[in-house]
């Protein structure tokens, strides 16, 4: 799925489901990144601006007006759900055509890089953690 350019790729193994956006129910006092909650059938999803979580403050800024969401990336049965303006496909992975990164530290949400798409593969379960301790992708 592609977000203000950026393209990043979740396993569907671990794909909870994709929603057409709607209506989204704002909480004050949230972060940034958080949007609101997203009711579906009687489900509640925290709906994450992807591109506030992923990308650096200064980067974002430019970009906010131009980013039009329109679906929901359900990350497992977590309840989180990354905003996104565009899906693209599914495809088939071999272990070797990602490029896994292999350093602890900053970004554990990222297992690698996609390297025929130039893709971001989330590593789901890191990237729920995060958003459940109120983490950005820069703290």
């Amino acid at each position: 799925f592609e977000v203000a350019g950026m393209t990043l790729a979740v396993p569907l193994t671990e794909l909870g489901g994709i929603h057409k956006l709607e209506s989204i129910n704002p909480l004050f006092g949230k972060p940034k990144w958080f949007k609101g909650v997203l009711i579906h059938r009687d489900e509640k999803f925290n709906v994450v601006d992807t591109a506030k979580w992923v990308m650096p403050q200064n980067s974002v800024e430019k970009l906010a007006e131009t980013i039009k969401y329109q679906y929901l990336i359900v990350l497992g049965d977590s309840g989180w759900g990354l905003s996104c303006e565009r899906l693209i496909n599914t495809e088939t992975l071999l272990p070797d055509e990602v490029k896994w990164r292999n350093v602890e530290g900053s970004r554990p949400w990222l297992s690698g890089m996609v390297k025929k798409r130039m893709c971001a593969l989330v590593n789901v379960q890191q990237m729920i953690n995060m958003l459940n301790q109120g983490f950005s992708s820069n703290d």
